[in-house]
């Protein structure tokens, strides 16, 4: 249940693979292709459930990793990966699963519009990755960069300096200069590199 304007599936990868070392019920040879929040998790996809309400898991995920004693609330699951701390598990895995679709700013094209309609404002050192789409009538300030499959919405205007990735932009929108919008998500971690 990945998005894939922002992800890319690695998979699949079988559950034995993704915890070699971890207790295993069900069927440790379920392919997975995905990652998914628990209640939306479909037959191909890894959730992590805490049972925080002690209410049991309603969807049926390919694998849900869950503390030991919370096993008996994923009767569903197609395998169940056990582990006391399933959150941080889950941030160790996911990787295997699937990529964030990442650019290279400095090697990127220039923005341009769509069509002849689009009046599409770029300055010459903005950039934008494959697969983003901009709307008629948007503004892009001087050394903007727009990531992989982000949208921004028609007639908004998206300041100097600012970087947006993993993020749908509505139509008239205004981003102020510097801002960072969007991220991969809560298992990855930033690399921060100086671009002056």
């Amino acid at each position: 249940m990945i998005d894939p304007r922002f992800y890319e599936a690695l998979g699949p990868v079988t559950v034995r693979a993704l915890a070699p070392s971890s207790d295993i019920g069900g069927d440790a040879e379920r392919e997975i292709t995905g990652a998914a929040p628990a209640d939306r998790a479909g037959p191909g996809d890894l959730c992590y459930y805490e049972g925080k309400k002690g209410a049991a898991l309603e969807s049926a995920p390919g694998a849900c990793i869950i503390p030991p004693a919370l096993a008996h609330l994923a009767p569903r699951a197609g395998a169940l990966i056990l582990t006391d701390r399933p959150r941080s598990f889950f941030a160790r895995v996911v990787p295997s699963l699937l990529r964030g679709r990442g650019f290279a700013p400095a090697h990127l094209p220039l923005i341009r519009a769509p069509s002849s309609k689009t009046a599409c404002v770029s300055a010459p050192a903005s950039s934008s990755a494959p697969g983003a789409e901009i709307g008629a009538g948007a503004e892009i300030g001087p050394n903007s960069v727009i990531g992989p499959g982000v949208a921004i919405g028609r007639r908004s205007k998206i300041g100097a300096r600012v970087s947006i990735s993993f993020a749908l932009i509505g139509d008239d929108v205004n981003i102020l200069a510097g801002a960072v919008i969007g991220e991969q998500g809560f298992w990855r971690r930033w690399r921060c590199v100086r671009t002056d």
